[in-house]
C-alpha cells in the first residue's frame, strides 16, 4: 500500500533559541522523517531562515497572519508542540496565539494535535482557565490523535 505524502505544520516556541523547544523540534523532525520520509514539514518560527537551515524544513514567519493562515490551509495536520504552550503564566498573549492557531486549523477543516503540550489548568491563572476548556472543547467530536506519529496520519483529512 502506497501512502499519500502528508503536509505537516508545526507550531511551537521555535526560532527563539530556547534549548528545550529546539530539542523537541529536532527530535520531532528526525523521528517523523524516519517513519514517513516523503512527508513535507513546515515550521512556524521567529527565525524562519535559521530554522529552515538547522532542521532542513520549510519555515515561515510565525507572526505574519497571512502567511500563517496560508500555511494552515496548506497543511493536512497542524501539530502544536513544546511543553506548556497552553498556559498564561508567561503571558496571556502567548495563550491567545496558540489557541488561535488551533482555532484557525479547525476553521480550515484541518486536524490538529498537541505534542508535549499539556492543556489543562496546571500553571494557568483561574481567570484564564476557560481557555484550556476552550482548547479541550475544540477536540470534542473529533477523532483523538494522541498516539505516535504513525497513528496521527489516520486523523488527517483525505
Amino acid at each position: 500500500m502506497t501512502r499519500t505524502p502528508a503536509r505537516l505544520l508545526l507550531s511551537g516556541y521555535y526560532g527563539f533559541g530556547n534549548f528545550g523547544d529546539e530539542a523537541i523540534l529536532r527530535v520531532f523532525v528526525d523521528q517523523w522523517r524516519e517513519r514517513r520520509p516523503g512527508d513535507s514539514i513546515v515550521v512556524l518560527s521567529a527565525d524562519p531562515r535559521e530554522t529552515a537551515s538547522t532542521y532542513g524544513v520549510r519555515s515561515v514567519e510565525r507572526m505574519d497572519a497571512h502567511v500563517v493562515g496560508q500555511a494552515i490551509r496548506d497543511a493536512d495536520l497542524v501539530v502544536s508542540g513544546g511543553g506548556g504552550l497552553l498556559q498564561s503564566s508567561t503571558s496571556l498573549r502567548s495563550l491567545l496565539y496558540y489557541t488561535g492557531i488551533i482555532r484557525e486549523a479547525k476553521r480550515a477543516g484541518r486536524s490538529s494535535i498537541g505534542r508535549a503540550a499539556p492543556s489543562g489548568d496546571r500553571g494557568m491563572r483561574p481567570s484564564t482557565s476557560s481557555f484550556a476548556h476552550f482548547h479541550r472543547s475544540q477536540a470534542k467530536g473529533k477523532r483523538r490523535c494522541s498516539a505516535g506519529p504513525s497513528e496521527w496520519t489516520s486523523c488527517m483529512r483525505h
